[in-house]
């Protein structure tokens, strides 16, 4: 249980010597970009939020496993065919995107729970007088995974320049609240 409340931030910290390359790998293996399309944006978004640290080439060729093992296990009962491959593919789709939902909602609940802890922690450090971004440092450090990964990234992104409106706006982004 211990391994598991070290947040990923600090672990990506012991293999990079530079910050920056820290957030740069987080932001890299969560996925979190922009696209031009605001559907693409939107759906990016989604799937950031829901942890999952997995390439999306490899999320395909699971989905596409998957897949053809329902089209095989279908055709079973079914037949091969038009038909059972349409089946099969809806259903894989529908419960790709069943386990994704569940995966996001219970990801979004563990941040909110740890919402109110990490809202005190940065407020005792700026009433002690740190700065805002020391403040976010300290949930950063303090807290586990998810409040403390994301936090942590917000503080990069400050400490980088980034405006805290916009850090915040990525945070929201991030964790979808």
């Amino acid at each position: 249980s211990q391994q598991r409340a070290i947040n990923r931030r600090l672990e990506l910290y012991t293999k990079f010597d530079d910050s920056t390359d820290v957030v740069a790998a987080l932001r890299r293996e969560r996925g979190f970009s922009d696209f031009a399309s605001p559907w693409m944006t939107a759906l990016n978004d989604y799937l950031v939020q829901t942890g999952l640290t997995i390439e999306y080439g490899k999320i395909s060729l699971y989905i596409s496993a998957i897949a053809v093992a329902v089209f095989i296990v279908l055709s079973a009962f079914l037949g091969l065919g038009l038909l059972t491959a349409m089946i099969a593919i809806c259903l894989t789709v529908c419960g790709s995107a069943i386990v994704v939902s569940q995966l996001r909602r219970r990801r979004i609940n563990r941040f909110a729970d740890q919402l109110p802890d990490a809202l005190d922690v940065i407020v005792r450090g700026v009433k002690v007088g740190h700065p805002l971004s020391t403040a976010l440092n300290l949930v950063a450090k303090e807290m586990p995974d998810p409040a403390g990964s994301e936090f942590g990234v917000t503080s990069d992104e400050v400490g980088f320049g980034l405006s805290l409106e916009k850090a915040i706006e990525n945070l929201t982004r991030r964790v979808g609240q």
